[in-house]
């Protein structure tokens, strides 16, 4: 979907990184999710939950530059594609789903900034 060229570059940086920083890597994607589970009683537009989405962004683009576009489409991935909802939901129930609408809104309130 992103292009070979995007996803050797994600890949090289990836493999740039010690077995240590991939592992943090992982659990702050982790950490993530886990911290917008526990938002699931909000909407996508709340402050504490689009403090996530730019956790999320921000954590996205320490794989390779990740704009706002590929945010989006990032987003509506993580609802569509059966492995990634299955990995956020695992956090709770309608996690993918609240994080594809957080980074919706994050994206549109970001151009009007």
């Amino acid at each position: 979907r992103w292009g070979e060229a995007e996803i050797r570059q994600s890949e090289q940086q990836l493999a740039q990184l010690s077995a240590e920083q991939q592992q943090q890597l992982a659990q702050e994607g982790e950490q993530i999710a886990r911290g917008l589970a526990q938002c699931l009683h909000l909407p996508a537009d709340a402050a504490e939950v689009q403090l996530w989405a730019v956790r999320q962004h921000q954590w996205l683009q320490q794989y390779g530059p990740c704009p706002l576009q590929r945010l989006i489409m990032l987003g509506d991935l993580y609802v569509s594609d059966t492995r990634f909802k299955a990995y956020y939901d695992r956090f709770g129930p309608g996690t993918a789903v609240l994080l594809r609408d957080a980074l919706h809104w994050y994206v549109a309130s970001y151009k009007v900034s």
